[in-house]
């Protein structure tokens, strides 16, 4: 017996020395982030299940939600740690092996002896504590994220300003919140400011935004006594966002970034509230809704058949195009990748009506080139031949790989027209304005639509200055906007001429005769502009309205 009590002493003791260990490392952590970032874990102390973090580049924002990781791995035996960002290979740059703040430098820093896995980019604490690394780009991203995975103790969103705000709504309440109340988990959103100023993201990081009855949404860490909160009851405090904010100066850990950002501000001539000082260097939120690329999301709330359409979709008719709208005419547009994803969006123009409509999209990261044209050929076999296919031949490569696919397979894909980017994508807005193009809401095309952005950065406004135009953010996703922009060329909606009565019967002598009539008058108007006018501006300009012919 005696023997039995031996070992069970002995145990404990081991016990006890290991949960003095792991609360050591827990105390380096937080004494390894400064005062701003120990905040955030003070609020996980103190039990808060929602927080959030909004700060400038460049202010240490990806190492404080590092530590909060780490901490809570150290000081929870057996806890599940998740954290996301919109694509994988952006989480892993923040946060993996070459991340100067991530998994990898501070678990060698305090000496946490974490188990790293590579492929499915795990790691694993001495205690049992397991955190793994997720991106969250397409809906199927999300469905792999429903489930076990989900059912953490504590899960970080970062770059919350990349994800469209319904996609972000989506993956929290659809997915994160379920699965944290497996373990009463903590969620964390974090990111810079975006331009979108609405949406979760905003809610948890603007002191602003309110909710229908004029509640505060968020509550700083350093005013919960204002005068928006102080009506409010502990209980409805902890139900709101806990926002922590820090700017560049507050990162001890690169005091020169400070001084550097103070230099920009005195030769640029800002004032401390200019918007560009406010949100690059302070992390404010000075939104404009021009920042978005596409105004898609704009017009899209308009009704629901304005920007947007609902295919009823069966198996006779996978498309959900109505017919007697018609004839439909199919282009496929393609934007390959390997690294960054591949992509592919298929559209429809009426003839009919002057009407373009998305009908399907798909994109997957590192997909050769087999399983990429198995997945066109599946859209071809499904929806039938595209009367065009256009696909992006930038570099030497590229083309080559498109030249031994038309003559392996007779696809007779065309190479995208890159030149005048910003001119047709203008030209597209022009059409989400008018009601000409209708998106699938929902679909990861409308998602990229919502949350594609320009780049505002001080270096995107050099080249601005330099070259007259401004570039997209590359941190937002835009493989399927590309993809609709290189089709889009090749609609001719703005051609059409609308049905003048029941005429005669499709498929007869008559029709035919009429159709045949009609597309030689179509050909004969494009020969006469020689592609240099196709959407009919000059007739804009001499007063005639050339969608009413």
């Amino acid at each position: 017996m005696s023997h039995l009590f031996k070992k069970l002493h002995q145990k404990g003791v081991a016990a006890d020395t290991d949960r003095t260990k792991w609360d050591a490392r827990a105390a380096a952590v937080y004494e390894g982030a400064h005062k701003k970032q120990r905040s955030l874990i003070d609020s996980a102390k103190k039990g808060y299940k929602y927080l959030s973090v909004r700060c400038p580049r460049r202010a240490g924002k990806s190492f404080g939600m590092t530590a909060l990781a780490l901490w809570l791995g150290e000081m929870r035996p057996n806890s599940r740690i998740l954290i996301i960002s919109l694509t994988l290979k952006s989480t892993k740059e923040n946060y993996w092996s070459g991340a100067p703040g991530g998994i990898f430098t501070q678990g060698n820093r305090y000496g946490l002896e974490l188990k790293y896995n590579n492929t499915d980019l795990t790691w694993v604490h001495q205690n049992g504590s397991r955190g793994r690394l997720a991106g969250a780009e397409t809906i199927a991203d999300i469905e792999r994220i429903r489930g076990a995975m989900a059912e953490a103790d504590l899960a970080i969103v970062d770059e919350c300003k990349s994800f469209a705000p319904d996609l972000l709504t989506e993956l929290i309440r659809d997915v994160l919140q379920p699965g944290l109340m497996t373990r009463d988990g903590i969620m964390v959103l974090g990111g810079t400011p975006g331009s979108i100023p609405f949406g979760t993201f905003f809610d948890a990081t603007s002191e602003t935004a309110r909710t229908d009855d004029g509640r505060p949404t968020c509550v700083p860490v350093n005013d919960e006594t204002g005068t928006a909160y102080a009506r409010l009851s502990k209980d409805e405090r902890a139900e709101l966002w806990r926002l922590h904010t820090w700017t560049i100066e507050d990162n001890t850990g690169a005091p020169r970034q400070w001084v550097r950002a103070l230099s920009d501000k005195k030769r640029e001539g800002w004032s401390d509230d200019h918007p560009a000082w406010r949100r690059e260097y302070q992390g404010e939120w000075v939104t404009n809704a021009t920042d978005l690329v596409y105004a898609w999301a704009t017009h899209k709330n308009k009704d629901d058949n304005y920007a947007t359409w609902h295919p009823k979709r069966s198996k006779a008719n996978p498309a959900g195009l109505d017919p007697a709208e018609g004839p439909w005419r199919y282009v496929l547009g393609i934007d390959l990748g390997y690294v960054d994803d591949s992509a592919l969006v298929l559209c429809a123009y009426s003839e009919s009506l002057r009407e373009m409509r998305h009908v399907y999209d798909f994109k997957a990261p590192e997909m050769t080139v087999d399983m990429f044209f198995d997945e066109v050929f599946n859209v071809i076999e499904k929806f039938g031949r595209p009367d065009a296919i256009v696909a992006d031949t930038a570099g030497g490569g590229s083309k080559m790989l498109i030249e031994t696919l038309n003559q392996r397979f007779g696809l007779g894909i065309e190479p995208a027209k890159k030149s005048e980017k910003q001119d047709h994508i203008e030209l597209i807005n022009s059409d989400f304005s008018a009601g000409r193009i209708k998106i699938i809401p929902g679909s990861d095309l409308a998602h990229e639509l919502s949350g594609l952005q320009w780049d505002l950065s001080r270096e995107s406004k050099m080249i601005l200055a330099r070259t007259g135009r401004l570039r997209e953010d590359p941190s937002c996703p835009n493989h399927l906007c590309d993809a609709l922009l290189y089709l889009y060329r090749y609609c001719h909606h703005f051609w059409s001429a609308a049905a003048s009565g029941p005429g005669a019967e499709r498929g007869t002598t008559e029709w035919w005769a009429e159709y045949e009539k009609k597309q030689l008058e179509n050909a004969m108007a494009r020969r006469k502009n020689n592609g240099r006018d196709p959407h009919g501006l000059m007739k804009w300009s001499q007063g005639r309205n050339p969608w009413n012919n």
